[in-house]
């Protein structure tokens, strides 16, 4: 009677694990899913305010770069160096 139960146990133990290990991957595609889906409501204000932004960066990042230029550009009152 004692082995009976105790082979009982093992196998409930057992099938715990396999019933872990199939759903495991299952949760991870809905919260994947959840997530890629993302929020209803907000989402077209993010857009907006993201353009914004984006457009606010590039002004900033095309200052930027033209004053690395007029930096780099080599002036005409420098001394070259030579022989």
């Amino acid at each position: 009677m004692v082995r009976r139960a105790a082979q009982g146990e093992i196998a409930m133990a057992s099938s715990l694990y396999v019933f872990a290990l199939l759903v495991c991957p299952v949760v991870m595609l809905v919260m994947m899913w959840m997530m890629m889906r993302g929020p209803k409501g907000s989402r077209r204000v993010e857009s907006d305010v993201s353009t914004s932004e984006v457009a606010r960066l590039r002004a900033e990042v095309d200052e930027l770069r033209s004053e690395q230029r007029q930096a780099d550009a080599p002036t005409a009152t420098s001394p070259t160096s030579g022989a």
